[in-house]
């Protein structure tokens, strides 16, 4: 579906404009029929995308059922200071 990244762009006081790149180019694109191009691709991600909420609720169910690393404790610590030599005095 998707090539290569792009940016699309709509102002008020101008038509709206593509801007694709890939590793060998980049080009910004204008012509009507590349601009529809670019809005079929938009509205394919819009239907293919979750909403808010089901995007919520799929990252917190593989959030609570992936496979994990067991968490350890961390080690008790003592709270007698240890000395290492004697001053000198």
């Amino acid at each position: 579906m998707l090539g290569e990244a792009f940016q699309f762009m709509e102002y008020n006081d101008h038509d709206p404009v593509a801007y694709a790149h890939c590793q060998a180019a980049s080009v910004f694109l204008e012509h009507p029929t590349d601009i529809t191009i670019y809005h079929r691709i938009l509205a394919r991600l819009d239907d293919l995308a979750l909403s808010a909420d089901r995007s919520r609720a799929l990252l917190t169910y593989l959030a609570n059922t992936s496979d994990r690393a067991p968490v350890r404790p961390e080690p008790k610590r003592t709270s007698t200071p240890t000395t290492v030599g004697t001053p000198s005095g």
